[in-house]
């Protein structure tokens, strides 16, 4: 974790929430991959900047997004359950840091058509975001 300026490393347990998926969550229009994770963290000073939303990279090749929160089951630690998601631009692969702006607003921009009709392909990009 990377805190004003900072880098901290924090133990965690780690738990596969797709052992039994196909790893893909079905929606009414698409599928999008989901590799669902559940980690608990000691609570201290740090782990207390963690919220719903904020971005955790477990190794240089997956990132995530706290999805869910139990801070009240036990004392001392949080079991959150993480979503993957895509790396941007800001993520510090080398370090092995998911870029969090912890208070400052980011203005997103989706590149792409403005209407899609069903059964048809295209691409939408958002410049801030890659897949890589």
């Amino acid at each position: 974790m990377k805190l004003n300026g900072e880098i901290y490393q924090i133990p965690l347990l780690l738990t596969n929430l797709t052992l039994y998926s196909d790893g893909m969550a079905d929606r009414v229009a698409m599928s999008a991959e989901e590799g669902g994770r559940r980690i608990t963290y000691p609570v201290n000073d740090l782990t207390k900047n963690l919220k719903i939303g904020s971005r955790i990279m477990l190794s240089n090749d997956t990132i995530y997004e706290i999805a869910h929160m139990d801070d009240f089951s036990r004392v001392g630690v949080v079991d959150a359950v993480l979503n993957q998601i895509f790396f941007n631009s800001q993520d510090d692969k080398e370090n092995i840091i998911a870029w969090n702006d912890f208070g400052n607003k980011v203005e997103v921009t989706i590149l792409g058509d403005d209407v899609l009709r069903l059964g048809a392909n295209a691409v939408y990009k958002n410049p801030l975001y890659t897949n890589t």
